[in-house]
């Protein structure tokens, strides 16, 4: 993807079982890597699907993780590049 805005789109097998789920943006760099922002996302306790706006400005990899309290329910990568 390029630097922008996106939809991240959130799919379980179950419902979340919950009203709001956090979502960890962290950038890795090298061996290292740096939580960048956390997102609170309000939820329908009896879905399995939710979408959220994510803004990437920032050149590089990322990993989001989604969490419902401590628990981790999943994570996914992205590479932003800039084509400018």
């Amino acid at each position: 993807f390029t630097t922008g805005e996106l939809t991240g789109v959130i799919r379980q097998s179950k419902p979340f079982d919950t009203e709001l789920l956090e979502l960890k943006i962290i950038r890795v760099e090298k061996s290292s890597k740096i939580q960048e922002k956390s997102i609170h996302l309000k939820v329908e306790r009896d879905k399995n699907i939710a979408n959220t706006p994510l803004s990437f400005y920032n050149p590089g990899n990322y990993v989001i993780e989604l969490y419902r309290d401590k628990d981790k329910l999943g994570e996914g990568k992205v590479e932003i590049k800039d084509v400018f």
